[in-house]
């Protein structure tokens, strides 16, 4: 505040900016949010982030089935993406090109799987391999794999 002399009285007047031989004036006040408004915007943020990984987690999970149980399960499994576990069928394997064909078993029920495979194929690809596919079942019953899963041979196996 700054004051005027006029006629002998002193009538204060407000300045703008610093006082003369005071200090600066104060900062302005700053806006806060209130607690609650950071708690709400927080939630919803972790809420936003929980609903997508479980998106992702969803969109990627495949049923893992058996050859016994895919048969079981009949039309209502067609052109649903499963994994099937089975065993590779001595002398079924065929090869042309990038195309293979084979059978798999699965040594439980004794039951077959015709597949079909366009891919890369693994190094442990061989007859009585345990294998894994992924795909889908055809109406005709042959398994179209996108996917082609070989297990490694364990090395301390006992010999039978």
């Amino acid at each position: 505040m700054v004051s005027v002399a006029t006629a002998g009285v002193r009538i204060p007047v407000p300045s703008h900016g610093a006082e003369v031989g005071g200090g600066p004036s104060p900062a302005p006040a700053r806006r806060r949010w209130p607690r609650s408004r950071a708690l709400v915007a927080g939630g919803a943020g972790l809420a936003a982030l929980g609903f997508f990984i479980a998106s992702a987690l969803n969109s990627g999970s495949v049923y893992y089935l058996t050859i016994g149980e895919l048969r079981a399960k009949g039309d209502t499994i067609q052109n649903q993406r499963v994994r099937v576990a089975g065993h590779v069928t001595p002398g079924t394997i065929e090869r042309a090109g990038s195309l293979l064909r084979f059978t798999a078993l699965d040594r439980a029920t004794s039951q077959q799987l015709p597949v079909v495979y366009r891919g890369v194929i693994p190094d442990a690809f061989n007859e009585e391999a345990e294998v894994v596919v992924e795909g889908k079942l055809t109406q005709g019953g042959t398994f179209e794999a996108t996917t082609l899963l070989a297990k490694c041979p364990s090395k301390f196996e006992g010999t039978t």
